[in-house]
């Protein structure tokens, strides 16, 4: 039943995209801009499988086709990708697989005040780490699964800065692997955020989420925020707020639980291209049964653009509840963890046509739940893209990422490179790596 539902639902944003790219000539008198292109690259991967020893490395051959549109108007913004790449392994060729990626984003006011929004990501893969990094718990296997989130809506626009939105999200995870876990969370969500005065305003919060697996029971995540906004000037911002969140299992072993938040912060501009922003806080976790979790939570991000590049520093640490990671069957659920990180990129156009760029990353995870888990990670990476022509560019890629565990299993060490060639066609704007989009292939690479 779960596989079913999530493959309805990642096709559905496949045929979407695929669909808009293939009515491009009407796209085109309706003013729209689209590019479509091919690319080939090749991967150097150091561990294929994240194996914390008996590593093996290959070189991964990956020719993707790609294609883009958007549409602006006055009542609509709409935007569709699609990649489609075949990734062929030069020693392993058992590994051999097609990846998909599919993005969908649309916006439409349907009256003056009332208007619907929908955005959809999905792609197949067969990496042990996802694309999306904001899922960190890896795979032991290299088997295919499909990850689609959606998102739709309605907001009602009530003020110049008075809005409510009403809306339902579903994120689905299908595992080819039958060992692994099948994964549907799905629930509703509302904003409503409200100005007293141009310097005193308000955002409330709501969403209940139902997570549902293969064999594991089921829970259910209730949350609750409000948050207080003080203009001081058109520069600087205070923030005071606090979350509540209700967690509970319909598997008896499991330890249902409250977690109280509070925070505060500031967000301040020095000038249009210095930006900062800065919040502390403290969380209690409050389990049905025996003793309290707490802790500290913070975040902080510094920002500076100039003429040929930008950079950023940024960092946040709390707790985060992880229902929707990908797990063996039998094997607990990461839950409830509280962690800490920090992040540092950079981007320069040294010359015309030549874009570099520099990141580095570390995160300190703690599983709180049943057999306590402490992992930490550390990734660094850099790359440079040249644009030969208007329709073709270039680009090189190098990534390292270790992660160290009290769990042997989950430690690995991984080195990544990438060297790839684009050629594109289209009325948007040509650039390196305007299909690609933040570095992320059809391949399934960072």
């Amino acid at each position: 039943m779960l596989s079913c539902h999530i493959n309805i639902l990642f096709w559905v944003v496949i045929a979407a995209v695929t669909a808009c790219l293939a009515f491009l000539p009407s796209a085109l008198r309706a003013e729209m801009r689209y590019q479509v292109g091919a690319e080939i690259a090749e991967r150097y991967l150091s561990n294929i499988y994240l194996s914390p020893d008996n590593e093996k490395s290959d070189f991964i051959t990956t020719p993707s086709l790609m294609g883009e549109i958007t549409d602006e108007t006055a009542t609509r913004t709409l935007s569709a990708r699609y990649l489609i790449g075949y990734n062929k392994f030069a020693r392993y060729d058992e590994n051999d697989y097609v990846s998909h990626l599919g993005e969908l984003a649309w916006d439409q006011d349907l009256t003056e005040r009332i208007s619907w929004h929908i955005t959809d990501r999905g792609y197949r893969s067969e990496e042990p780490a996802e694309e999306d990094p904001e899922i960190t718990t890896t795979r032991d296997t290299r088997s295919p699964y499909i990850r689609n989130a959606l998102e739709t809506g309605l907001s009602y626009q009530f003020g110049p800065e008075d809005r409510l939105t009403l809306s339902f999200a579903d994120m689905c995870l299908w595992n080819d692997d039958p060992e692994e876990e099948d994964i549907i969370s799905y629930g509703p969500r509302a904003v409503f955020d409200y100005w007293f005065t141009h310097r005193h305003g308000v955002t409330v919060t709501g969403s209940r989420d139902y997570t549902e697996y293969d064999d594991t029971p089921s829970n259910r995540m209730n949350s609750l925020g409000l948050m207080y906004h003080l203009r001081r000037s058109p520069h600087t911002t205070w923030h005071l707020g606090y979350d509540w969140e209700d967690f509970s299992s319909r598997d008896p072993e499991e330890m249902d639980y409250v977690v109280n938040d509070w925070t505060v912060g500031i967000d301040h501009a020095w000038s249009p291209a210095w930006g900062m922003g800065l919040s502390v806080g403290y969380y209690r976790e409050e389990p049905e049964v025996g003793s309290s979790n707490d802790g500290y939570s913070y975040t902080f991000s510094l920002s500076r653009a100039f003429v040929r590049g930008s950079f950023t520093i940024a960092g946040d640490g709390g707790h985060r509840a992880e229902f929707t990671e990908p797990v063996r069957k039998g094997e607990e659920q990461p839950g409830f963890t509280e962690y800490q990180g920090v992040s540092a990129s950079f981007l320069y156009e040294p010359v015309r046509r030549v874009t570099c760029h520099a990141e580095a990353a570390y995160e300190h995870e703690k599983s709180t739940g049943g057999d306590s888990v402490t992992d930490d990670t550390w990734m660094a990476g850099s790359g440079l893209a040249y644009l030969f022509r208007p329709w073709l560019a270039g680009g090189v890629d190098l990534m390292y990422e270790s992660r160290t565990s009290s769990d042997p299993d989950d430690e690995y060490d991984t080195f990544t490179a990438i060297v790839s060639l684009t050629a594109f066609y289209g009325t948007l704007s040509n650039r390196p790596g305007a299909l690609t989009g933040g570095g992320v292939t059809a391949g399934g690479t960072p």
